[in-house]
């Protein structure tokens, strides 16, 4: 076949011939020339690849695709668990939404070099990838919804470097069961709405079990200055859900009351399975001393 002849593939095919090369390479029904070549398939018509490759459980291929167009990548390779290889997209800047992208992917561990800044959908986009160990730099100045990004990545301990996520409003479980993880974080959460389980089972997340560390999730997740109110890391503090599984908090109470006490009780969870504990400020101590002495 000559180029002239060449398969013309568009979203109204591409789903099909996907499912048939996931079959088999050489399948009967397949254009000749798409037959045992999905590397270089001419894909610049295409806008919609949503669960293309979605639990072909046998693909494993590199992928050098014109996606300039396509705005849907959601379940992409969802439960692809023998896939792991490059992924050479020429341009993913029209993007909206990565949801579920490599969900139960279990081996994939491969560098991603994505432009993401149309984006607004990323939950549980790395969720299961059980292998997955790779640094992020995400243009996620569009993102809304972080819900789950890399939770059950129990391998995954890299820096992530998200240009801004001043616009993101669920982060529940983001980090939920990621085992290894222990990275500093830069994020602004000045929206967010819903940090539950957050870090659920993070047991090795040591951000809090210092002074330094209650500073460094403050400056880290409120993006606000040290010295400034802390309005934010109150808020995330108080979320009984949001930081529950991370192993006991390590640190002094006085440490724990400078940071966060307003004159009330500040809430932390414990080690799993055991009752959720609440610290008494200085001014709780206090006001009972008085009283007995009276």
């Amino acid at each position: 076949m000559n180029a002239s002849q060449q398969t013309i593939i568009n979203d109204s095919n591409i789903h099909y011939y996907a499912l048939l090369y996931c079959a088999d390479r050489n399948h009967p029904d397949l254009p000749a020339d798409l037959r045992n070549n999905i590397t270089n398939w001419d894909t610049s018509r295409v806008t919609y690849m949503s669960g293309l490759f979605s639990n072909c459980e046998t693909f494993n291929e590199p992928l050098e695709w014109n996606t300039s167009n396509v705005t849907d990548m959601s379940y992409m390779f969802r439960n692809c668990v023998t896939f792991n290889q490059p992924l050479h997209f020429s341009d993913t800047s029209n993007v909206t939404d990565m949801s579920y992208m490599f969900a139960t992917c279990l081996i994939f561990n491969q560098p991603l070099d994505f432009n993401t800044s149309n984006v607004t959908d990323m939950p549980f986009m790395f969720a299961g990838c059980i292998s997955f160990n790779q640094p992020l730099h995400f243009n996620t100045s569009n993102v809304t919804n972080m819900r789950g990004l890399f939770s059950n990545c129990v391998s995954f301990n890299q820096p992530i470097h998200f240009s801004d996520t001043s616009n993101v409003t669920d982060m529940s479980f983001m980090f939920a069961k990621c085992e290894s993880f222990n990275q500093p974080l830069d994020f602004n959460t000045s929206n967010v709405t819903n940090m539950d389980y957050m870090f659920d089972g993070a047991d090795k997340y040591k951000q809090f079990r210092s002074r330094e560390g209650l500073l460094n999730i403050h400056n880290s997740l409120s993006h606000v200055p040290a010295e400034q109110p802390l309005n934010h890391i109150e808020k995330f503090l108080a979320d009984q859900n949001a930081i529950k599984g991370i192993a006991e908090f390590q640190g002094r109470e006085e440490d724990v009351e400078n940071l966060v006490a307003r004159g009330g009780k500040v809430g932390f969870t414990f080690k799993r399975g055991k009752k959720r504990k609440t610290r008494k400020t200085r001014k709780t101590r206090k006001t009972r001393k008085t009283k007995r002495k009276t």
